[in-house]
């Protein structure tokens, strides 16, 4: 009997231990949940900032990576004349001289450099030629001028390098070079007789090297001013023989 009630008392002493174990075990189960969260919270906080900085600090790339002028003329759609890349120039040691005219610079890329100034004088010359070709026809200087200023936006807009040559530099560049062009094209072709005097023709060594020069990725003028020149040159009867097409042909064949 005695022994009965022992075991009742122990049974009884273990339920009473378990329910007062119980409340531990969840208090304990709570708080470890507690510290998750607040782990979690922290994790969001941080992530939070971290989102705050990356994004800042791409926005601020973004203002600093604006593209320059250059930039945005180098990738404009009527781009069509191009520096020579680099990786071109250095394959197989410096290419620079394949590419850069030796007697005569077309367009802006090379334009005002002193070893090519001695040309410059026959580009003037040249002019001159033209002009007194198309004067009695009525196309003067000035109808010229007007025809280059008007196409100064599209013809800069061809270059993949801007070019930093004032307005009156740039259309006195694109004027002087497009007749320099033509007037050698006639000449070349004998519709036009040439001086005895005219240096280009009497020193047999200056074509080839003109020919060059003129093919050179980077000393070009955009066809259509050319094109223009020549529509507008136009008015003496010898001059409707051949067409800019047929004299470059004749010119580079």
């Amino acid at each position: 009997m005695e022994e009965s009630n022992d075991m009742e008392g122990e049974a009884h002493q273990a339920k009473s231990n378990q329910e007062a174990d119980t409340p531990l075990v969840g208090d304990f189960f709570t708080r470890i949940e507690g510290e998750e969260d607040e782990r979690v919270k922290g994790e969001k906080e941080e992530f939070k900032q971290e989102y705050k900085r990356l994004s800042t600090s791409i926005k601020l790339k973004m203002k600093e990576d604006i593209p320059s002028q250059q930039d945005k003329q180098a990738e404009s759609s009527t781009t069509c004349i191009y520096r020579a890349p680099e990786s071109l120039l250095l394959e197989n040691g410096d290419k620079r001289r394949d590419f850069d005219p030796q007697i005569a610079s077309i367009g802006p890329y090379h334009y005002g450099k002193e070893e090519l100034q001695k040309m410059e004088k026959h580009k003037w010359g040249y002019l001159r030629s033209l002009l007194n070709r198309t004067c009695g026809g009525g196309i003067k200087m000035i109808n010229y001028v007007k025809a280059m200023m008007k196409l100064e936006k599209s013809t800069r807009s061809c270059y993949a390098e801007y070019s930093i040559l004032s307005r009156e530099e740039f259309v006195q560049m694109m004027l002087q070079d497009g007749c320099f062009v033509l007037e050698l094209l006639h000449k070349f072709s004998w519709i036009i007789r040439t001086k005895e005097d005219d240096p280009i023709f009497t020193m047999p060594w200056i074509v080839p090297f003109l020919m060059r020069d003129l093919l050179k990725l980077e000393n070009q003028l955009p066809f259509f001013i050319l094109e223009r020149l020549f529509n507008l040159s136009n008015v003496a009867p010898h001059d409707k023989h051949l067409s800019l097409a047929e004299l470059v042909y004749l010119f580079l064949d």
